[in-house]
């Protein structure tokens, strides 16, 4: 921090505790401690208007570093809320303690301040211990109540925002923010037919008015669906040397790290999550009370042109318009490239006169739906759910706080390395199963091999 300006800062904190001593006082104000009263508001706005003109001067001057250095900058968390969606304030411009919302405002602009980024830059590298007063200080406003602190804003903003041509779950499910540590989302349990959403109905009633109680809901009823939040932990462990070196940019190499291994392991969840100390996945989901329903995909020992249609016509029409196919590209996309009509043209075609060679099936829709591939999805083997297809809005992820970081140095001393050490916070479960539909293929067949030497 500037000398002049903590200067300024001491002598603020100086007069505001002058004057608050005055004010404060039992009998009634002298004239001279009026008068004194007034000198001090006069030296407190002199002072208010020099630490601003550093606070002005200083942003200014990061904007036009950032258009130098680094004018690709992804954009800080409040800009990423507004592009997905979500909310950190409410209508009036404050925090939502009871609703959707990642940081409180003042946080947010306290790990914003170039004081925070600076202490925390000198964390990473050096310890609690490396840090002076002043520096430890700022880092207190992003302390996390089960240890480390709060990543910078601008950092935060690239670990947790997913590029825009990447087509990832994430931009696929619901996604909510919470301050508790489980959310509870209420539901109308209908599943009478798929045209209504609840068993109300208009009668004719004739008459007969008194006896006539056809119109009385009997099929409605609300259940509450908890969705618990599970913390997970990642490491790091980076060698002192590589700390020590200034030309190495160790900063935003352990956050591209951190930012791709929470997007596998978003992915993973929303697909195969345990639900046990973990979110569940839809797969896991799968044929269970409240989960989507199973539909088999094969026939004699083969994936099924006439199955994959039927799960093609599973989804009510209502939900069509937002509804994807997700698959391995390697093992179940490779297997629905094979399937052939009766005179040998591929059925995953565009038309007459496609052979199914010119062009990507990372291009092509299935049935009039865009295909998204994971990696995450499992084989069409024996048993296997290999196939989703609905709208994945039905899925809803839940997080509960930003990501924070924790450097240990004493862990691995003897080796000559540090542990830096992320927590990341969130539950996920499937909430609207009528959306979303599972295929299963009950095979066994060598060709998976063939498909995996083939994607070599």
């Amino acid at each position: 921090m500037n000398k002049q300006k903590n200067h300024f800062l001491e002598q603020y904190e100086k007069k505001t505790s002058e004057l608050e001593s005055i004010l404060s006082k039992d009998n009634e104000l002298s004239t001279e401690d009026m008068r004194k009263a007034e000198e001090i508001n006069v030296e407190l706005k002199n002072l208010k208007d020099k630490i601003e003109f550093f606070h002005h001067s200083e942003k200014n001057l990061e904007v036009h570093k950032k258009y130098l250095y680094e004018p690709n900058d992804t954009m800080p968390i409040a800009a990423i809320a507004q592009k997905t969606g979500e909310t950190i304030l409410n209508g009036n411009g404050s925090y939502n303690e009871e609703g959707e919302g990642v940081l409180r405002w003042k946080t947010y602009s306290e790990i914003s301040s170039n004081e925070y980024k600076s202490a925390f830059r000198n964390y990473i590298r050096k310890g609690e211990w490396g840090l002076s007063k002043t520096e430890y200080k700022s880092l207190q406003v992003g302390q996390d109540a089960e240890g480390g602190y709060l990543v910078p804003a601008d950092m935060l903003g690239k670990i947790v925002e997913k590029d825009p041509s990447d087509a990832g779950l994430m931009n696929l499910v619901t996604n909510i923010q919470t301050s508790r540590d489980n959310l509870l989302i209420p539901r109308v349990d209908y599943y009478a037919d798929d045209t209504y959403t609840n068993g109300m109905r208009a009668t004719w009633t004739g008459e007969n008015i008194e006896n006539d109680l056809s119109h009385e809901v009997k099929h409605s009823k609300f259940q509450q669906v908890n969705i618990p939040v599970h913390t997970a932990m990642l490491s790091l462990r980076i060698t002192n040397d590589m700390v020590e070196d200034a030309s190495f940019p160790i900063q935003k190499w352990c956050v591209d790290k951190f930012r791709e291994s929470i997007h596998m392991l978003y992915e993973s969840s929303i697909l195969a999550g345990t639900g046990s100390g973990q979110p569940e996945g839809i797969l896991t989901a799968a044929g269970k009370t409240g989960g989507p329903s199973i539909m088999n995909l094969n026939e004699q020992n083969k994936i099924s042109a006439e199955k994959l249609s039927q799960l093609a016509f599973s989804i009510p029409e209502q939900y069509l318009h937002k509804s994807k196919w997700i698959m391995n590209y390697n093992l179940t996309g490779y297997q629905l490239s094979l399937l052939k009509d009766g005179i040998g043209r591929s059925l995953w075609g565009e038309g007459f006169g496609d052979s199914g060679l010119e062009k990507s099936y990372y291009q092509r829709k299935l049935f009039g739906h865009p295909v998204h591939f994971s990696n995450h999805m499992p084989a069409h083997d024996k048993n296997k759910m290999s196939m989703i297809f609905g709208d994945l809005s039905g899925y809803y992820l839940v997080q509960r706080s930003g990501i924070s970081i924790q450097v240990l140095r004493e862990v691995e001393a003897l080796k000559n390395r540090l542990v830096v050490v992320g927590r990341v916070r969130f539950g996920g479960k499937v909430v609207e199963p009528w959306k979303i539909k599972v295929g299963r293929a009950n095979i066994e067949n060598k060709e998976v091999d063939a498909s995996k030497n083939v994607s070599k």
